[in-house]
Order: C-alpha cells, then sequence, then structure tokens
C-alpha cells in the first residue's frame, strides 16, 4: 500500500492547526503543541498568532506579559514557549539533557558547584516577593550577592542551571 503523500501533508497542517479550526488564545496553541520553540522570539510570536483566531504579534506579547505563556530552556539549551501547566514536568523531564548538553559550557564559564548553588539561592530570594523579574534585575540581584561576571553568556549558564530548580 502505497503512502499518498498528500494526504500526509493535509493530515500534518490540519493536527499543527495551520489549515484546521484556529484556537482562541496564544497559551492553547502552546498547550496544543506542548512546547514551541522560541529562539527566534518574533518567529515563534508569528507562529502562535497563525494558529490562533484574529491574533497579532502584540496579544502573543500580552499573553507573555500576563503569565500565560513562558518562555524557558526546555528542550535542549534554546528558548522554548510552553504553558505553566506544563512547565514542572516539562523541566523535570528535560533537565538532565539539558545540564548534559551544558557541561561543558558550565565548565568553561567557571561555573562551579557552590556559585550555582549560591546563585540559585539569590534568585530564590529575588523572587520570593511574587514579582517577575528582567534577566536584567536577576544580574543586579547576583552582583549585589558577590557572583563575579554575572554578565552575558556567564549569566545565561546560571540562569540554565537555575531554571529546573525554579
Amino acid at each position: 500500500m502505497g503512502l499518498d503523500c498528500l494526504a500526509v501533508v493535509h493530515r500534518r497542517m490540519h493536527e499543527q492547526r495551520l489549515a484546521a479550526e484556529p484556537f482562541d488564545t496564544p497559551a492553547r496553541v502552546v498547550g496544543w503543541l506542548g512546547a514551541v520553540q522560541a529562539q527566534e522570539h518574533a518567529e515563534a510570536k508569528w507562529s502562535i498568532a497563525e494558529r490562533t483566531h484574529a491574533c497579532t504579534a502584540a496579544d502573543v506579547e500580552e499573553a507573555f506579559a500576563r503569565g500565560e505563556i513562558l518562555r524557558t530552556h526546555l528542550l535542549r539549551p534554546t528558548w522554548h514557549f510552553v504553558t505553566p501547566a506544563d512547565i514542572r514536568w516539562l523541566l523535570d523531564l528535560t533537565a538532565p539533557r539539558v545540564h548534559a548538553a551544558n557541561r561543558y559550557w558550565y565548565k568553561q564559564s567557571g561555573l562551579g558547584g557552590a556559585l550555582l548553588a549560591r546563585s540559585h539561592e539569590v534568585f530564590r530570594e529575588a523572587l520570593e516577593a511574587g514579582d517577575p523579574l528582567l534577566r536584567k534585575e536577576l544580574a543586579e540581584a547576583l552582583t549585589l550577592a558577590g557572583v563575579e561576571e554575572a554578565t552575558g553568556i556567564r549569566l545565561s549558564y546560571i540562569t540554565m542551571h537555575a531554571e529546573p530548580r525554579a
């Protein structure tokens, strides 16, 4: 029995909601897909908007600002959108792989156990108030706590290491 390539394409378009009834919110898109690669932020917003009824990039940004969708290093050391309902189990599942992929860079960046543990504690204390913090605000908290050179790529790997523990 032969494979009907056009039927496969149609099915994929339907299942990915590009040729089916669109969702009503960006969060429902992300929940349906499980995770959306979001390394290129603008393109990820476009991908979500394409699957959402009457949605703009601003609507996706608003959903992000409200915490209806989150952006984290999930399936590999790259950004992904995920829903709050799915973030914990997905991080628990994927953290060992992300850390294994980052191990070399943790070492190159001088990120040992004590420094990472201290960084996790600083993040926990900074976030306990419940307010979301920008990356630069997390960097400032690390600097105030005496964590040296919490900028650039080093800051990226500190935050990636802390994400599964948040």
